[in-house]
């Protein structure tokens, strides 16, 4: 039986309206709508910025 998601941390983006969402090599990113921006933290049960945000025009999609 696969078990039900939940919630293990929440953690603010930059943004209330995060876009897209991708997972790589340890790293979740985040594009933000209404910032325009890109968030990199690193992914697991105590997410953390890392790196600069990048600016960008309102991005839509993440592609990794």
């Amino acid at each position: 039986m696969t078990p039900e998601p939940r919630r293990i941390a929440e953690v603010r983006c930059g943004d209330e309206w995060p876009r897209d969402l991708a997972v790589d090599a340890g790293r979740l990113h985040a594009a933000n709508h209404n910032s325009h921006s890109v968030v990199t933290l690193t992914a697991g049960r105590a997410p953390e910025p890392t790196g600069p945000v990048l600016e960008i025009g309102s991005p839509a999609r993440i592609l990794v």
